[in-house]
């Protein structure tokens, strides 16, 4: 019940902040007059006379509570740094759940549908695929929708042939890239003569060099971030030293996870995209694989579903390695940040959505699933 009640306030603030436009106020109203119309059906005597008594209160108090749950508003933790810098490592965000329409409580059925979703939206959803990950909620950002034809060129996500964020509104730097808490990286050449004479000299530099490219969408502007291609990441997740509630008797970082290696990846899919990858494609199959005028290949979106990416393209498991999501498994539209445990007071109640303006990262001032 405590945590019921902090959650409470927490979005009574951030909708004094940032107020709902006048569209999203109407649905809300619609639907919590309907809700209202189910409890007093169900409990009539809630409402009788004025006179709660505790049980009646309290159910009542539940029951509010699992309806702006179910149908409303929801709040989440991201665990990964998938989404940096967009969302960092810990961040809780509120969910607005009924953007796209109304779902049935523990199913994917959606009983009402007010709009579809748009590229450039981050949304929160099930898991498509069986697997370690089945039942699980991903946040990721849309960057194309049913209809599509959806290419990576160089790092530059293009659909229908054009640049999903045009070249006049994309703003490009170069800086360390932006990791996780506890996860120190280094960079050494990706080539592979030099990378065997910089590995033999245990010759590396610290931090990964990064693309920062600041897009925008419709009226969504947000940062992505890449490693430089012709670089080798290496990130080491630890624990320890100074500042850590693990240390050893040198004061050095104590290591607990293998290292893992990443590298940009410019282009996508590949020209013959495998099996596996077309298989989370659903009924399309092979038939979803296009060339495009200049003879690279695509994959078209069926209707109904939606591709997904993180901003932290090259740290990022998404679309581009297990396929589409389905609109009935997105849970909701994210909609603000209202606690961040690395940058708390910058980023607290900030959209996640930020309109006609910086991003999250640029508002922040901050450069890191």
């Amino acid at each position: 019940m405590w945590a019921l009640a902090d959650g409470t306030r927490a979005l009574r603030v951030a909708l004094a902040a940032h107020p709902l436009g006048q569209s999203e106020f109407e649905r809300i109203r619609t639907t919590s007059e309907s809700l209202e119309a189910l409890v007093r059906r169900h409990l009539p005597g809630a409402f009788n006379g004025g006179h709660f008594d505790f049980v009646g209160s309290l159910t009542v108090a539940i029951v509010t509570a699992l309806i702006i749950r179910a149908f409303l508003f929801e709040a989440f933790q991201i665990p990964t740094g998938s989404m940096i810098p967009s969302l960092l490592v810990g961040d809780r965000i509120f969910v607005a759940k009924f953007v796209y329409g109304l779902k049935l409580p523990f199913s994917e059925r959606r009983v009402f549908a007010w709009r579809r979703p748009t590229r450039g939206e981050v949304v929160v959803f099930d898991f498509p695929r069986e697997g370690p990950h089945a039942g699980k909620h991903f946040v990721k950002r849309i960057v194309a929708i049913g209809g599509d034809r959806v290419r990576l060129e160089d790092n530059d996500v293009i659909v229908n042939d054009r640049p999903l964020s045009p070249d006049e509104l994309t703003i490009r730097t170069r800086d360390p890239c932006l990791g996780e808490p506890g996860e120190s990286c280094s960079a050494r050449p990706a080539r592979s003569a030099e990378a065997a004479r910089a590995l033999a000299a245990g010759v590396t530099e610290p931090g990964c060099p990064c693309e920062h490219v600041e897009s925008t969408v419709g009226d969504v502007t947000f940062t992505t971030q890449y490693i430089l291609p012709g670089s080798l990441c290496e990130c080491q997740r630890t624990t320890g030293g100074e500042g850590s509630g693990l240390s050893c008797s040198s004061g050095r970082p104590v290591v607990f996870e293998a290292p893992r290696v990443l590298r940009n990846e410019a282009d996508w899919p590949p020209a013959r995209p495998s099996p596996f990858l077309l298989s989370g494609w659903g009924d399309l199959g092979q038939e979803a694989v296009a060339r495009s005028a200049s003879g690279h290949t695509e994959l078209i979106v069926p209707a109904g579903h939606v591709f997904v990416m993180g901003d932290n393209r090259d740290f990022s498991e998404d679309g581009r390695y297990w396929g589409l999501v389905p609109e009935d498994r997105i849970a909701g539209k994210a909609w603000i940040i209202w606690w961040s445990a690395e940058d708390t007071w910058s980023r607290f109640l900030t959209r996640v959505h930020q309109r006609n303006g910086r991003s999250a990262v640029s508002a922040a001032g901050a450069g890191k699933p």
